[in-house]
C-alpha cells in the first residue's frame, strides 16, 4: 500500500523583537506642570540678568513676554501678571510693560539700527529707572542721571547708556538698605496710574512729548500725578464733567 507524504506546514514567521526603549512610552507632563517649570526657568534667567547687570538684556524682555503668557500666572500660582512681577522679580508692573514694549519694537524694527550692544542697554536702562520717572518714550528722551549730568538717549553709546542705568541701581540699592519712612502709593493706586498710562503710550504722537509721574499724597482724594506735557496738547484736552452732589 503506497504511503501518502504528508506536507509539512510552513513555520511562523518570527516578529522582529521590539527594542525595549520603543516599548517604553514617554511620559508627558501636564501642562501646569510644563508652563510652571518655563516660568520658574524665566524667574530665574531674570534675577541673575538684574543682579549682575549681565552684558546681555535681550533675552530678559523675551522672558518677560514668556511670563505674561497665556496660563502662565495660574501655573505659578500668582494672582496676576502683576502679582508675579511683585513677588518673583520685584519690578513694576509698568517697568516691566515698558521692557516688553521696546524689546518687541527692537526685534520687529530697530535691531539693526540700533545694535544688539545698544539694545541690550536700553533695556538695562529701562529696568534701572524708578517706576515714576520712565519716560514714555525712552528713546527720544533726555534722562536726568542721579550723578547730576544728563543722557540724550538718542545717539548715545552702549557704554554710556550702561554707565547710566548702573548710576540708578546704585541708587536704588542705596535705598533699598535704608529702611522705609514715611507713606507711598497703595497698590490700588499705581494700578489705576498704570491703567491710563498704558492709554497714553498707545498714542506715538504723544508719548514723546508727554511725561507722567505718579505721586502720593496726604490729600484726602489720595496720590497725585504730575503731567508734563506741551502747551499745545494743554490746549487740547477736555475737562471732565462736574463731580455729583
Amino acid at each position: 500500500m503506497a504511503r501518502v507524504k504528508q506536507s509539512k506546514s510552513p513555520a511562523p514567521k518570527k516578529k522582529p523583537a521590539v527594542p525595549v526603549a520603543a516599548k517604553v512610552k514617554p511620559v508627558l507632563k501636564p501642562r501646569s506642570q510644563r508652563l510652571r517649570d518655563k516660568g520658574r526657568a524665566a524667574i530665574s534667567l531674570i534675577r541673575k540678568r538684574r543682579a549682575t547687570l549681565a552684558d546681555d538684556f535681550l533675552d530678559v524682555g523675551e522672558a518677560l513676554r514668556t511670563l505674561k503668557g497665556e496660563g502662565m500666572f495660574e501655573a505659578l500660582g500668582r494672582a496676576d501678571f502683576d502679582d508675579v512681577c511683585a513677588r518673583d522679580l520685584d519690578l513694576a508692573e509698568s517697568t516691566a510693560d515698558a521692557m516688553i514694549a521696546l524689546s518687541e519694537r527692537i526685534e520687529r524694527e530697530l535691531e539693526k539700527e540700533l545694535g544688539r550692544d545698544r539694545s541690550s542697554a536700553l533695556l538695562a536702562l529701562v529696568d534701572a529707572i524708578p517706576e515714576d520717572d520712565l519716560p514714555m518714550n525712552l528713546l527720544d528722551a533726555t534722562i536726568q542721571l542721579p550723578t547730576g549730568g544728563k543722557l540724550v538717549v538718542r545717539g548715545a553709546p552702549a557704554s554710556e547708556v550702561r554707565e547710566a542705568a548702573r548710576s540708578f541701581r546704585l541708587v536704588r540699592g542705596a535705598r533699598q538698605g535704608k529702611r522705609s519712612r514715611g507713606f507711598t502709593t497703595t497698590p490700588e493706586e499705581k494700578r489705576r496710574f498704570t491703567a491710563v498710562e498704558k492709554r497714553w503710550r498707545a498714542r506715538r504722537d504723544l508719548a514723546a512729548v508727554v511725561h507722567t509721574r505718579l505721586v502720593a499724597s496726604r490729600r484726602e482724594h489720595g496720590a497725585e500725578v504730575d503731567v508734563r506735557l506741551p502747551l499745545e496738547v494743554w490746549e487740547r484736552i477736555e475737562l471732565p464733567g462736574l463731580p455729583k452732589r
